[in-house]
């Protein structure tokens, strides 16, 4: 009797232990499925979330580049002056051997850098070249263009904003100031947006500051982006128009700061244009630049051309 009442006591231990293992078991695979499930819906919606942004963001680029995805591209920006050659005159120095490329400034391929990146974002992938204003072909003017700089060192530039002017367009533009050496941004209606970061400069070198320590200062400057239809394109009027993009600032920063404005906040002048969003432009913007860096871009206006 007491043996078979303890065979039946192990028997039900072990039905116990093998129902706990069983529940264990099913908690534990509960457990790691619902971690799992968690972690790969935060991916999911996350990666969601970061296509939502980009679909956000390539609607504005779109309507406001319009441009075709492989269609030539050209870049065309300013030989800078070789400060050397100016200074061999009055300074003994090594002689150098010839340049095999022009001299740029850095903030005109930084600008071009930004321009690229825009364009990725909208799937762009045709072909692209880069010109001087002065070797420019007829067949070249009739390409989509970005023109790189005001009219102040970009002949280019100046070609295409005396067109505009005398068909009585309402585009920003670079114009002489009052002060010696300077220049400001205009419109038909004289609107101005003046450059503080002569004075500032100046201010800081008089203070005997370092002048290697000029680019960390803080500026605030101004550019402005003006799209139009390809004055030069022979398919205007027939549906095939190219269009030529001014990107300029006061200062070089100013270009700099225009083109980051077209890469990240295109959105703010797409808000301000009206109905047709594929419309050409001229966009007076405001930079703020500190420490090699581009913190900020506000779109100032927008003029519908």
């Amino acid at each position: 009797m007491g043996d078979s009442v303890q065979c039946g006591l192990n028997l039900y231990n072990s039905f116990t232990i093998n129902c706990n293992l069983v529940s264990m078991n099913e908690y534990f695979i509960y457990t790691v499925t619902g971690i799992m499930t968690g972690i790969v819906s935060t991916i999911a919606a996350s990666q969601i979330l970061e296509e939502f942004k980009k679909s956000r963001y390539k609607k504005p680029l779109n309507a406001v580049l319009n441009l075709g995805r492989t269609d030539l591209l050209l870049f065309v920006f300013p030989e800078r002056t070789d400060l050397s050659k100016a200074l061999s005159s009055t300074i003994k120095t090594p002689k150098k051997p010839p340049r095999i490329l022009p001299f740029a400034a850095s903030e005109d391929f930084l600008a071009i850098n930004n321009i690229k990146s825009a364009l990725l974002k909208i799937n762009w992938h045709g072909k692209d070249k880069i010109k001087q204003p002065g070797k420019l072909s007829q067949e070249d003017k009739e390409q989509f263009i970005f023109s790189i700089g005001s009219k102040f060192t970009n002949t280019f530039t100046a070609e295409v904003e005396n067109v505009l002017i005398s068909l009585g367009k309402n585009i920003y533009r670079a114009v002489e100031s009052k002060n010696f050496f300077q220049c400001q941004i205009i419109d038909r209606a004289g609107t101005e947006h003046i450059s503080k970061t002569y004075d500032q400069v100046d201010r800081f070198l008089l203070a005997n500051n370092n002048r290697a320590l000029i680019p960390e200062q803080e500026y605030i400057d101004f550019g402005y982006l003006t799209k139009v239809t390809n004055p030069f394109s022979k398919g205007k009027g027939k549906g095939k128009e190219t269009k030529i993009f001014i990107v300029a600032g006061i200062r070089g920063i100013g270009t700099w700061g225009v083109a980051e404005c077209l890469k990240k906040n295109l959105v703010a002048i797409y808000k301000k244009l009206g109905e047709k969003k594929d419309i050409d432009f001229s966009a007076a913007i405001k930079i703020h630049y500190r420490n090699l860096d581009i913190l900020d871009t506000t779109v100032m206006s927008v003029n519908e051309l």
